[in-house]
């Protein structure tokens, strides 16, 4: 019998239906972990990545990479899924050691969500992908969000 760890099938329609599933996870007794991350490891990675769209970033990303970006996109948002393994830059990694329980890490992505669909001013550019749409970048967080917590599974 293998005892590796099944990732959830995870596709959110909307942003409510990702607030309702991160609300549901940090209320979860329980969960099991099937990647590096705890819950609130994966929470604080997707409010920097949204952030970056709000604020901006001095992130610079190879030239090589940024060329390839918008072909990296389509494919991404025609597949409807990001695949494991791609390390991303370290100013969007959680913190080492950090100290913020799951149901703190939550609340905070979850007011970042919150300011994002609020936004109402220009986001942004991708420093891979370059400029993007509302659209475009509401299907890339909701994608990129999909992805990460889908390695969160509540225990029944």
């Amino acid at each position: 019998m293998s005892t590796a760890l099944t990732r959830r099938k995870v596709v959110y329609a909307d942003f409510d239906a990702l607030i309702s599933d991160v609300s549901a996870l940090s209320s979860a007794a329980s969960y099991r972990r099937c990647g590096q991350w705890s819950l609130a490891g994966n929470c604080e990675h997707m409010g920097k990545a949204i952030e970056m769209s709000l604020h901006g970033t001095d992130l610079k990303v190879p030239l090589l990479l940024r060329m390839a970006g918008p072909v990296m996109l389509k494919i991404t948002l025609w597949r409807g899924k990001i695949p494991a393994g791609i390390q991303g830059p370290p100013e969007l990694m959680p913190a080492q050691g950090m100290a913020t329980s799951d149901v703190e890490a939550a609340d905070a992505f979850l007011k970042t969500i919150h300011r994002y669909i609020a936004f109402t001013s220009e986001l942004h550019p991708s420093p891979l992908f370059g400029k993007l749409s509302r659209a475009k970048w509401d299907q890339l967080h909701l994608l990129h969000a999909a992805h990460h917590f889908s390695f969160i599974v509540p225990d029944a």
